[in-house]
């Protein structure tokens, strides 16, 4: 599984200082598309979820953006998914002191079926 990347981010800046960008851990996996839907072959679903992730690297929250089908499952999926994601902390570089920042990431996830199998991609 390839790690989705954010499509959006905000990040603290301070002039003089330089920036690490988050990491996101390897281990982190992406949402299972819910069997209970399979049957249904429904069109491709989209959830965007914003990640609130704190200095230490965990999301503190997940705050579903938008779901446009409607489907409460999907919604549900992502957002376990995202809440055990893990990161190397944004950090801050100024002189010799290193501060690990709290910041927000949007994902997009996209949950379709593919000769009736499962599929789900993250951006």
């Amino acid at each position: 599984m390839t790690m989705p990347r954010p499509f959006a981010t905000s990040r603290q800046r301070a002039a003089g200082s330089s920036y690490l960008d988050p990491v996101p851990s390897k281990g982190n996996s992406l949402p299972v598309y819910p069997a209970e839907f399979l049957a249904r072959r429904l069109p491709a679903v989209t959830v965007v979820v914003r990640l609130i992730v704190d200095p230490a690297g965990k999301v503190s929250d997940a705050r579903i953006l938008d779901n446009a089908a409607g489907e409460q499952a999907f919604a549900d999926a992502v957002e376990h998914a995202v809440r055990s994601w893990t990161f190397l902390p944004l950090q801050r570089v100024t002189g010799r002191q290193v501060q690990s920042l709290p910041f927000t990431e949007d994902y997009r996830f996209t949950f379709r079926q593919e000769n009736g199998r499962a599929v789900v991609e993250g951006e």
